[in-house]
Order: structure tokens, then sequence, then C-alpha cells
């Protein structure tokens, strides 16, 4: 249990310290898109989900070698 809440711990400083710069150096009305398997933890920084107004879309690409 003590390693879970270090890993949610760490998880939620990098996630701030990530937040608190893009809200420095971004433009008035920048658009900043984050890709989560977890959207509750981004919704508790202020993150709203698109859907349905816009989707999201991944592609995985193999190295050509």
């Amino acid at each position: 249990m003590a390693f879970l809440l270090c890993k949610a711990n760490n998880s939620l400083f990098i996630e701030l310290t990530i937040d608190n710069y893009l809200s420095s150096v971004a433009p008035a009305g920048s658009y900043i898109s984050m890709i989560a398997d977890e959207p509750a933890f981004y919704e508790k920084l202020g993150y709203k989900l698109v859907s349905p107004a816009s989707q999201g879309m991944s592609k995985k690409f193999k190295p050509l070698r």
C-alpha cells in the first residue's frame, strides 16, 4: 500500500510540475491535450474530456529496420 501511495504522489508531483510549466509558458487561449488511461487523474487538475465534441486518435509505428 505504501508503494502505491508513493507512486501516486510521484505521479501527482510530476503532473503538477508539467501543469505549472505549461501555465507559465503557454499563450492565453492555448489548447493543451493530455492522453490518459485514467482520465479521473487529470480531471482533478482541471482537464476535461473532449468527447463527444472531439475524438482522439493514435497510431503505433514499427521501426523500418
